[in-house]
């Protein structure tokens, strides 16, 4: 199995998240005690949602360049990014990095497509359901991408960095993720991405109508998928 290494930390409750996904399922496959070579180099989210927040992308890229810098140094054969928003900038991290990197709108994609879906809503942060990386690799399936209204994505955004990031896990807030997603599915949505790492700790494929992907489960799943390769 090739070394998977993970920049995580962003946050630290969907790090383990990736980490308990990766371990259950290399442990299904092998048996016994059986538990697969990982190495986490953990950001601080503090630090990284600041540069985020003040639009500093380049310093973004410097940082993920410097992660997966340090992963390789310890051995990472194959790397990926345990958070949605810094793959804005992934495609000019993947060409600074010299070893395979595993996106997790590419895997996202593929399980979108098996499902013969055509237009899916996605739910993120601010910087996801805004920018460009989801739409761009999605239309490439001719899949088309809807995001909630500009009220619903402060709602969103602001459960996610308030509560999410924390594990809290509010009743109240499923409600309204929920009422959102209603809304998004009367506009046309045939699914729903959960486009940040913690937004799968509240809302589950059980709480939908519609199919929902799990972008932490199917990132780490694909993750796995490749470093077990020959």
């Amino acid at each position: 199995m090739k070394k998977i290494g993970i920049v995580g930390g962003l946050g630290p409750e969907s790090t383990l998240e990736y980490y308990k996904i990766l371990v259950k399922k290399y442990n299904q496959i092998k048996g016994g005690v059986a538990s697969p070579a990982l190495i986490i180099e953990s950001l601080d989210l503090q630090a990284v949602s600041d540069l985020m927040k003040n639009n500093e992308w380049d310093q973004v890229l410097t940082t993920m360049i410097q992660a997966a810098n340090n992963l390789i140094a310890a051995g990472a054969q194959i790397i990926i990014l345990a958070t949605n928003s810094p793959h804005v900038i992934f495609d000019e991290l993947e060409q600074q990095v010299s070893v395979p990197m595993i996106s997790i709108m590419d895997a996202t994609v593929q399980e979108v497509q098996k499902a013969g879906l055509k237009r899916v809503g996605l739910l993120g942060t601010k910087y996801t359901m805004n920018g460009s990386f989801y739409p761009k690799t999605f239309g490439k399936y001719d899949i088309e991408i809807i995001t909630p209204s500009p009220e619903d994505q402060e709602i969103i955004d602001e459960i996610l960095w308030k509560e999410l990031v924390h594990r809290i896990l509010e009743p109240e807030s499923k409600k309204k993720y929920l009422a959102i997603i209603d809304k998004l599915q009367a506009n046309g949505a045939e699914g729903i991405v959960l486009g940040c790492t913690e937004i799968p700790l509240l809302i589950k494929q059980k709480d939908c109508k519609i199919p929902v992907f799990d972008t932490t489960r199917i990132h780490a799943m694909a993750a796995l998928s490749s470093a077990l390769e020959d």
